[in-house]
């Protein structure tokens, strides 16, 4: 704010509260003046203004009585975001924890589907390695001849993984 602005509203605030009294119909005008200036005190502190604190003890009472609901009601708003910070604190805590807790059981389900699939590599290599085993000991053979019990070029159990595999 300039200072000529500051001069003329300390001029209006002196005219108005030497002119009228609290219970006149200019009260409003008072609470307007009062208000602005709790609204705009630092920037109105200087000069003038500052002249008619010290002067015109109504005005001055009731700017401090604005600055003071100010004061107090950022207080209780700060108090009430002090109040939310705790919360939402508690609550990223909370969900900190609840994160930690899926991360362990992802991590085992994970460890057990790597163990499970890891058995069924083995079974599946050893499948293959049994299928391989029996695809050079029956080269060449015909069923009928693998399945005899009189053929002794086959084993009873490479007889009876025959039956297993290729029989309903």
């Amino acid at each position: 704010m300039d200072s000529v602005f500051i001069s003329e509203f300390a001029a209006v605030i002196r005219h108005v509260y030497e002119n009228t009294d609290t219970d006149g119909e200019c009260d409003a005008m008072r609470r307007l003046l009062s208000q602005f200036s709790a609204l705009h005190f630092l920037d109105l502190m200087t000069g003038d203004v500052e002249v008619l604190i010290t002067d015109c003890g109504d005005f001055a009472t009731e700017v401090m009585r604005k600055i003071k609901e100010r004061l107090k009601n950022s207080e209780e708003s700060s108090e009430n975001l002090s109040e939310e910070v705790c919360d939402t604190k508690a609550k990223l805590h909370e969900w900190d924890e609840e994160m930690s807790a899926l991360k362990k059981s992802s991590e085992s389900t994970k460890n057990t589907l790597q163990a499970t699939i890891g058995k069924k590599d083995i079974e599946i290599w050893n499948l293959k390695s049994e299928v391989q085993r029996l695809n050079k000991n029956l080269a060449g053979t015909k069923l009928d001849k693998l399945l005899d019990p009189e053929n002794s070029t086959i084993s009873q159990r490479d007889r009876n993984k025959c039956k297993q595999y290729f029989l309903p």
